[in-house]
């Protein structure tokens, strides 16, 4: 067996570092601290903060001595430094019970693999064209993929700048583009950073982090095709993982025909009452706004000061009465004054949702009509736009687009990606009920590529609505 009990390296929690970065300071209490961050290479290992006992105890006499001995030379009683080659002496450890933080959950694009597609690309292309780095096509393709977010994604949290945020404003997890942080091991957090993997396409992702949180997403990264650099799994996950993906296909098979169209978490069943009224009908309490739905379970009562508006401007004209869907379309911060505990009003940040209100029976034909542009083609979106006049404009903008991308130049490839990042936006937006936004498009293409940008600007040359259809479109403007 190799002897380290000489060597720069430690092992902690079962993991090799190869340099121990440490801060000691006084914390506000008066109590001196002791934050360690373990590192192996670049990439963190773990980290903890203890006490000055605490430290000694994990990283041994002699590591701790040199500490001292640095931080003598020094004249400090506090400061930084590291602890790396001949400086660090092997000790193989656990970190104990008391708190300790490992290294951060984070999901990035595998480099390696995205180098390879780089590398694939510029096959197609000639010498000349090799793809580097700063490849404008390669630049726009990124800049395309680092801004899609599923709907459903955006739906679920409050989006601020690169943060997303629970509906109680905890921060859920940071979006960086290539590289998406998780500040929980939440389910439904891991579920949003692989289905935004899966939206821009990362065909191979590494995972840092905690056990559970690298197990769960390769479980769910896995299931949906994605490889995953950073887990490995034991013989019983990859059999599990199987059989979920075998009971999931033979599902799929036996439900194909019977699409939900109802949105995953929206309230679905008849609209017996609606109305201002004190907050959970107590008296005294603030006026707020109501929607009851009598459900199979029972009445079910909605608040929110948007359901007012919601009703009112109903594509469908929804009323009491009719069997409805009321779901959360998001929410947005709004800075409100707040009463603290002497009385005086402070701004604070809180969260204003948003809903939709919409006959089911309408939610279901939008449902075809997603469905209908999903799966459109370059060959069938003239059939596709005379059974749906009112997709037209869509149809042409996705097509269009992507026709002339092609004629400055892009690949096939990247062409035929951005149509379905297109055609996913457009029928997500319809499935919500929303009017397709062509302005919203443009300036989401020239995000991902200006040159294909300008297509989207004059979609009624591509597909012409028939005109005895035209009253279809102006009821879906």
């Amino acid at each position: 067996m190799a002897d380290y009990s000489d060597t720069g390296v430690f092992n902690v929690d079962g993991q090799w570092a190869t340099s121990i970065n440490y801060e000691i300071k006084v914390v506000p209490d008066g109590v001196t601290s002791v934050d360690l961050q373990f590192k192996n290479g670049r990439a963190n290992v773990a980290k903890t903060q203890l006490t000055l006992e605490q430290a000694r105890e994990v990283l041994g006499q002699d590591n701790f001595s040199t500490i001292e001995k640095e931080l003598k030379e020094r004249g400090e009683n506090t400061g930084v430094g590291q602890l790396r080659g001949r400086h660090l002496r092997f000790r193989q450890v656990t970190l104990p019970d008391f708190e300790h933080k490992t290294a951060e959950n984070t999901i990035a694009l595998d480099s390696r693999t995205a180098r390879k597609e780089e590398i694939a690309e510029s096959k197609d292309k000639p010498p000349s064209r090799a793809i580097e780095s700063n490849d404008p096509e390669v630049t726009s393709k990124r800049k395309m993929q680092s801004v899609m977010v599923p709907a459903a994604v955006e739906q679920k949290f409050i989006h601020v700048g690169d943060n997303y945020y629970f509906r109680d404003q905890t921060l859920a997890f940071v979006d960086k583009g290539t590289k998406l942080k998780a500040e929980s091991q939440n389910v439904e957090v891991v579920r949003s950073l692989v289905a935004i993997a899966e939206a821009r396409e990362w065909q191979s992702i590494t995972v840092t982090g905690t056990e559970q949180f690298r197990r769960d997403v390769w479980r769910d990264a896995a299931a949906r095709g994605i490889s995953v650099r950073g887990y490995t799994p034991t013989e019983i996950e990859r059999q599990q993982l199987e059989n979920k993906k075998s009971a999931t296909n033979e599902r799929a098979s036996n439900n194909t025909a019977d699409r939900q169209p109802i949105p995953a978490g929206a309230t679905i069943g008849k609209l017996v009452a609606a109305g201002a009224a004190p907050y959970q009908f107590k008296e005294g309490n603030t006026p707020s706004f109501q929607a009851t739905i009598e459900t199979e379970q029972g009445n079910t009562t909605l608040w929110g000061a948007d359901l007012k508006r919601a009703l009112n401007q109903s594509k469908s004209q929804a009323k009491i009465g009719d069997m409805v869907v009321i779901q959360s379309t998001g929410s947005q911060p709004v800075t409100v004054k707040v009463p603290d505990q002497q009385g005086v009003f402070q701004p604070e940040v809180r969260a204003k949702k948003s809903w939709s209100i919409e006959k089911a029976d309408y939610l279901k034909e939008q449902a075809g009509k997603a469905e209908a542009i999903r799966t459109s083609s370059p060959e069938t979106a003239a059939a596709v736009a005379n059974e749906h006049p009112s997709l037209s404009s869509a149809l042409a903008a996705v097509y269009l687009q992507a026709q002339f991308a092609r004629n400055k130049g892009m690949s096939q490839a990247d062409s035929e990606r951005m149509a379905t990042m297109v055609k996913e936006r457009f029928a997500a937006s319809i499935e919500r009920g929303e009017d397709i936004n062509l302005k919203r498009l443009e300036r989401e293409l020239a995000l991902a590529n200006p040159r294909a940008a300008a297509a989207a600007k004059h979609p009624e040359l591509a597909i012409e609505a028939p005109e005895k259809n035209s009253r279809e479109s102006a009821h879906a403007r």
